[in-house]
């Protein structure tokens, strides 16, 4: 092992197919290169081979004629017996599946070795040249690790459906428990929609409506039931966004805070306590005007290797101010959704912001690729008077979702929402009278 070889492993592997060439099917990652020996590589090949090609007697004769037929494999073999191979082979083969799957692993896990050295030394070279941007490198980094997770580690997942059946059942059951997903604070929205892995949901609303302060509220709330989230935002400081939060959480105005005046003891230790609950939440915020989607990947990977990322909100979506912004935007919707939701199988939250006319900026592009789009609006005035003011002056209309239901006429099918603006707090509020259609 000091050398990154496993010898006795990659021996007791190949002898082992040799009896029981069936094995080979058992472990589907292992490949010819992962063995440090190339011979051993070589006669694991031929052995899948003729397997595949419905050979199950292994012998001198079949292994033979497979060498002779590539002159660089009987240059290799030259002074190699065969004959003593596979007459030793019982002797050291391994007869149950348990004890092959234990020679896969231990053949594997030293390649696995070799690998990380390999690279390492190819990352090396990597850091002492001048060319290679800081953003790049890390990509780069992230990139390869992934690559040999998806080269090496074992996916459970594949087979049969039939075969996993029973236990991808028991999954649905334990995520149904859940709504299907993560859950929103709003419990009616958990109607229409959670937050689940692979999907990317969006909020949209007309500026200084309340898309930031909606996030802000669903970040809290799963970062108190232990949800590891990481908020993306493009507007507002770490500093302003603790204001708020710290608001949020303390039920204390966002200005006493800013200004440090508080009308009693008690609310300033509700500020403090506020903070002392924000030191043991799994919770990043990260601020940065300009995201690109280099930065976002590097940020995104960086933080799910250090902490195994639940969910990732994003605040919000806009794009470059150049000719082809509309591009920008639908590139980074695209890459929320599938590199990000799909390929790192994560639950995505993000907000966009909608024009005068209430649609959301570049609509065709975001709808292409969200799962869900929900609108956050402001009430009319005659909407406030007809609902009563405990059905807040705000609503949900889930105008698009490819998960499950939308609402329908959006002047009387919504959720009704209260917006706090001094205590950054968004809670849904009592449930309007539908108004009947007139016949």
């Amino acid at each position: 092992m000091a050398n990154l070889q496993n010898i006795q492993a990659e021996t007791g592997l190949i002898s082992t197919l040799i009896v029981h060439p069936e094995f080979v099917t058992l472990n589907e990652k292992l490949k010819p290169e992962h063995f440090s020996i190339q011979t051993n590589g070589i006669l694991f090949n031929i052995i899948s081979s003729l397997y595949k090609d419905g050979v199950t007697n292994i012998d001198e004769f079949n292994l033979k004629a497979k060498i002779d037929n590539v002159e660089e494999y009987s240059h290799l073999f030259e002074n190699i017996n065969l004959e003593e191979i596979v007459q030793d082979s019982p002797y050291v083969a391994r007869d149950s599946t348990n004890e092959y799957k234990v020679l896969a692993s231990d053949v594997l896990q030293t390649a696995f070795r070799r690998k990380i050295l390999s690279v390492l030394k190819t990352l090396e070279r990597d850091c002492q040249s001048d060319d290679i941007k800081l953003n790049i490198l890390q990509n780069k980094i992230y990139d390869k690790i992934n690559n040999m997770a998806d080269e090496f580690l074992t996916n459970d997942e594949e087979g049969l459906i039939g075969d996993k059946i029973d236990k991808v059942y028991q999954e649905i059951i334990k995520r149904a428990k859940n709504g299907g997903g993560i859950p929103s604070k709003f419990p009616t929205l958990n109607e229409f929609v959670t937050y689940e892995k692979g999907e990317l949901v969006i909020f949209s609303a007309k500026r200084k409506v309340g898309k930031s302060v909606l996030l802000m509220n669903e970040a809290i709330h799963k970062a108190k039931n232990g949800i590891k989230v990481l908020y993306l935002d493009s507007e507002m400081s770490t500093l302003g966004w603790t204001e708020r939060v710290l608001a949020l959480i303390s039920g204390v105005s966002i200005k006493k805070i800013k200004l440090q005046k508080f009308d009693n003891k008690e609310e300033e230790q509700r500020v403090l306590g506020a903070i002392e609950n924000l030191k043991n939440m799994p919770l990043i915020h990260i601020n940065n005007p300009a995201w690109t989607i280099d930065t976002l990947e590097t940020t995104i990977k960086k933080w799910d290797n250090k902490m195994g990322l639940d969910l990732i909100i994003m605040d919000y979506i806009k794009a470059p101010d150049t000719d082809d912004a509309y591009v920008e935007l639908g590139k980074i919707t695209n890459f929320l959704k599938n590199k990000i939701a799909v390929g790192m199988d994560k639950a995505v939250i993000a907000a966009a912001q909608s024009n005068r006319g209430g649609d959301t900026g570049e609509s065709y592009r975001i709808e292409q690729f969200c799962s869900t789009l929900i609108k956050i609006i402001e009430k009319t005035p005659d909407e406030i008077r007809r609902d009563t003011p405990d059905c807040g002056k705000y609503k949900l209309f889930v105008a698009l979702n490819r998960n499950g239901k939308s609402h329908g006429d959006i002047s009387n099918d919504y959720i009704d929402i209260h917006f706090m603006g001094e205590r950054m707090l968004m809670v849904e509020a009592n449930k309007h009278k539908n108004i009947e259609s007139p016949i």
